[in-house]
């Protein structure tokens, strides 16, 4: 096995362990480092959208979770400074590749884009309209 292959995968294995650890142990360390690049990790409470300029998917995100709180991760530097690591990070993450804007993530988990975002959030709140009216008829 070459150097940098190797390399790769034992980063890739370290970000999936460090992760994993941090979601383990309730950890309220939110950034993880990697290659010398500080990365935020998504929240664990509401919605956590990474997004860059110039997204037209990245904005209807914003607009459709307008009424709920979430967190903004701007990825435009990561990319410029090293878009391979950061594309590496979120696959460590999500556990698969993901190349694609906004990566949205629901308390800690991810979700997908913006169409697999609406879905979840319009079947949340059919739910929440549905429990509220169940206790208004009572």
């Amino acid at each position: 096995m070459k150097t940098a292959e190797w390399q790769y995968k034992r980063n890739q294995g370290r970000i999936a362990l460090e992760y994993n650890t941090l979601k383990k142990h309730k950890s309220i360390l939110k950034i993880i480092y990697i290659m010398e690049t500080i990365y935020e990790l998504p929240s664990e409470k509401g919605y956590t959208i990474y997004t860059k300029s110039q997204c037209s998917f990245c904005v209807k995100s914003k607009t459709l979770l307008k009424a709920e709180a979430f967190t903004m991760i701007d990825c435009d530097e990561y990319i410029i400074d090293d878009k391979d690591s950061f594309l590496q990070f979120i696959e460590g993450l999500i556990g698969k590749s993901y190349r694609t804007f906004p990566m949205i993530f629901h308390d800690g988990k991810f979700l997908g884009g913006y169409a697999e975002t609406k879905e979840h959030y319009e079947k949340a709140c059919a739910f929440a309209d549905a429990f509220s009216n169940e206790f208004a008829d009572m």
